[in-house]
């Protein structure tokens, strides 16, 4: 089973690096931004968001198995 982290203050600075390392070395990776920025999920590409941020959030961990 993939290791899964959240990264909050995912779309700058050391929250966007964070993301970008953690699906680099193949971590499955839900992220929380402010503006709602692209998501990152491992062996994919940023995604664009579809809702608000948080629905997004909870999107993403469902899709991950964790709730």
């Amino acid at each position: 089973m993939s290791k899964t982290v959240l990264v909050t203050g995912a779309s700058t600075g050391t929250g966007e690096a964070l993301t970008l390392e953690y699906a680099a070395r193949g971590w499955n990776v839900a992220t929380d931004t402010a503006t709602g920025a692209a998501r990152t999920t491992a062996g994919s590409t940023p995604q664009t968001p579809t809702g608000s941020p948080r629905a997004d959030l909870y999107k993403e961990l469902d899709d991950l198995g964790l709730l």
